[in-house]
């Protein structure tokens, strides 16, 4: 099970490689994913972007329901 701990992880991760680009890489890959039918996975994708989103354009933090 992913947890939100694991999506904050994550997102800095991505945020540390890509800058505020780390958005369009989760979009790319949301894109990707479900071209392949892969719709868990992009629901994983989906939640993480939002939590890139908030971190990058220091909106609100997402509620824990928001996410997967």
């Amino acid at each position: 099970m992913i947890t939100d701990d694991d999506y904050y992880e994550v997102a800095e991760t991505l945020i540390r490689r890509h800058g505020a680009n780390a958005v369009l890489w989760a979009d790319l890959a949301i894109d990707d994913l479900a071209s392949k039918g892969e719709e868990e996975s992009v629901d994983h994708w989906r939640s993480l972007r939002e939590v890139i989103r908030g971190l990058v354009y220091c909106d609100e933090q997402p509620t824990h329901a928001t996410l997967n």
